[in-house]
């Protein structure tokens, strides 16, 4: 997909120094870390909001840093020289999903950013279909049907290898005349 290479007006990619310290600092940034949560690039990124922002309340930081990591991610452009870590990014459009519930971001039309998103939702798409799949396959009623016609055809088997094997012994004990007495 391509991209508009050029920044929205007024715009300054304040990202991209923040993501080449995270690299530089061998920094986690891998979405759903169980291990330390991204904890430290998080500050790191909460860091670089907090100075874009200037001094604000609380709330009013908790509000607007959503919008501010949206529009820094909708001026990462990267360059063959400066590849992003994805899995950054990916944490990052998590982050601004969670405060901004969104579809489709109009901050990030056009942008490197949402290529990743888009392939993000691709990827949630696959990962609900195979998870919808995996539900309806285990549905209790069908599970137990499944087992029900499997219960019946082992059933249906095992009689017809009886009535073959009492077909086999009158067969042979009429060739071979009835069982001797002791």
């Amino acid at each position: 997909m391509h991209y508009n290479e050029s920044l929205p007006p007024g715009a300054t990619d304040w990202l991209s120094p923040v993501l080449h310290e995270a690299r530089e600092r061998n920094l986690c940034t891998r979405p759903g870390c169980t291990t330390c949560g991204s904890t430290e690039f998080m500050r790191l990124v909460q860091s670089a909001i907090d100075t874009r922002l200037g001094c604000v309340s609380k709330r009013e930081r908790e509000r607007r840093s959503a919008e501010v990591l949206a529009q820094g991610l909708a001026c990462l452009r990267p360059t063959p020289g400066t590849e992003y870590p994805v899995g950054a990014i990916e944490l990052l459009i998590m982050t601004v999903r969670a405060q901004i519930p969104f579809e489709r971001p109009s901050t990030l039309e056009g942008s490197w950013a949402e290529n990743v998103y888009e392939r993000m939702l691709r990827i949630d798409a696959v990962r609900a279909e195979r998870y919808r799949a995996h539900v309806e396959a285990n549905d209790p009623v069908r599970v137990e049907a499944l087992r029900a016609a499997k219960r019946a055809a082992r059933q249906e088997r095992h009689a017809e290898m009886l009535r073959r094997q009492r077909e086999r012994s009158i067969e042979w004990h009429r060739k071979h005349g009835p069982p001797a007495e002791t």
